[in-house]
């Protein structure tokens, strides 16, 4: 029988094993260069015959930072750079905006031409900006990036009867599910259930969702990812019903309290708090692999108190309860979306 598990995500401990003095500098640098964050990995056990929900927790390197010129609905120039110079041909990127009430805004890059970038994600890009803002750009991560371009990692191919499967966000409230077909009749390569031989080695994997990896096979497998440990604020948004989310930081240090998922001093941003019955939950793990799901919500009052407190657990506090890699989030019906800002913790 599957059962669903949150798998295993290294301490900061050994993520720190990579650091060096240089990589711990800040990422405050000129317009238009690559910028030095913190370095290192994550490694993460997938449970054999199990239904494994994860977080990435790292981010790709920074390929560019500097400071807006202009702006228009949908488009972000910087006169100082030439992306045509900067960006790679086929490469697939995402801005991340610095500075302004926005900060920590994230958008899809769809197209650049000299200094300036198209973007999606945002009806008008004047509802978040107002000029001047200090951004970074940096790759998405995709299949191949993160499980390598020819399986790197080891996930069991075969036919999508049989391969492990991996689920990613669709962007409209589905999952795409890829595996590594091994041969007739998709071919060799990276795979999507129903799409015949076509390659999705390049698919997005949005840095901020979580990923569901469905291991068919008994053996527990151990996942390795390098990358740079994402600073600042990250802006998330929560649509209703069930959101699969990253914690996007590593998860040493991040608790409910600290996280940033409930936050009343800031209008229009935070899950919705209240009761049991009627506040947004999150969702995950009481302990790393058991697929025992607790439910938290944030209290306002009687009868739990106020405070982060977990359904069934009265007025207990739960603020110093540790976040792992990845999390659900229920948001009740009628309630719209809403922007999380996500806190690091440190």
């Amino acid at each position: 029988m599957k059962t669903f598990r949150i798998p295993l995500l290294s301490t900061l401990a050994a993520f720190g094993l990579l650091l060096s003095t240089s990589q711990t500098q800040a990422v405050d640098c000129p317009s238009g260069a690559a910028c030095t964050e913190p370095v290192g990995f994550v490694k993460t056990t997938l449970q054999g015959d199990s239904l494994n929900i994860m977080g990435l927790t790292m981010v790709p390197a920074v390929a560019i930072q500097g400071t807006l010129s202009g702006f228009g609905t949908d488009t972000l120039t910087d006169s100082s750079v030439d992306f045509d110079s900067a960006l790679t041909t086929g490469e697939s990127y995402f801005v991340e905006v610095l500075s302004g009430d926005f900060t920590g805004t994230s958008l899809n890059v769809s197209d650049w031409f000299g200094d300036t970038i198209t973007v999606d994600g945002v009806s008008d890009l004047n509802s978040i900006l107002v000029g001047g803002e200090s951004y970074r750009i940096r790759e998405h991560w995709t299949i191949g990036k993160v499980f390598g371009a020819n399986n790197e990692v080891g996930l069991q191919a075969g036919s999508s009867n049989n391969a492990d499967l991996i689920f990613i966000s669709d962007g409209q409230g589905g999952f795409r599910r890829i595996f590594r077909s091994s041969g007739f009749p998709a071919g060799t390569g990276w795979r999507a259930v129903g799409q015949g031989t076509s390659d999705f080695s390049d698919e997005v994997i949005w840095f901020s969702d979580a990923v569901l990896i469905d291991r068919r096979n008994s053996d527990p497998l151990d996942l390795t990812l390098l990358g740079t440990l994402k600073t600042g604020v990250t802006i998330v948004p929560v649509e209703e019903g069930f959101n699969f989310l990253s914690s996007v930081y590593p998860t040493d240090g991040s608790t409910l309290g600290n996280s940033g998922l409930f936050d009343d001093s800031t209008p229009n941003f935070g899950l919705s708090s209240g009761t049991s019955n009627n506040a947004d939950l999150v969702l995950y793990e009481s302990q790393i692999g058991n697929g025992d799901f607790q439910r938290f919500f944030y209290s306002t009052g009687f009868p739990a108190g106020v405070g982060w407190r977990k359904v069934g657990a009265g007025t207990t506090p739960q603020d110093d309860s540790v976040i792992p890699s990845a999390i659900v989030v229920q948001r009740g019906a009628g309630q719209g979306a809403v922007n999380v800002k996500l806190q690091p913790p440190f």
